[in-house]
């Protein structure tokens, strides 16, 4: 899968649900580019994934959803280190 693919997922809902987009979505498995709105890499088991959209109501109520998640069913150990050292520092 590329990344535009999953991007295209993502904008639909909020199309779907008579809703537009807040901003331009970030989905990139390479986040640590900020604003990456390249959407052109392929998406591998082992990888992760960063996703930053939002989410704009009729009435002009905004979301915005930021998550990380690993391509595949769970996060390598190496991955979920990294996550919950993160979560305890916050």
């Amino acid at each position: 899968m590329r990344e535009y693919e999953l991007a295209a997922q993502v904008e639909a809902v909020a199309l779907a649900n008579y809703g537009r987009l807040s901003y331009a979505t970030i989905l990139t498995i390479n986040g640590q580019t900020l604003h990456n709105h390249y959407h052109g890499n392929t998406i591998r088991e082992g990888q992760m994934v960063l996703v930053d959209a939002g989410a704009e109501t009729s009435l002009h109520y905004a979301g915005d959803l930021t998550r990380t998640f690993p391509v595949g069913s769970t996060f390598t150990s190496r991955q979920r280190e990294i996550v919950y050292s993160c979560w305890e520092c916050a």
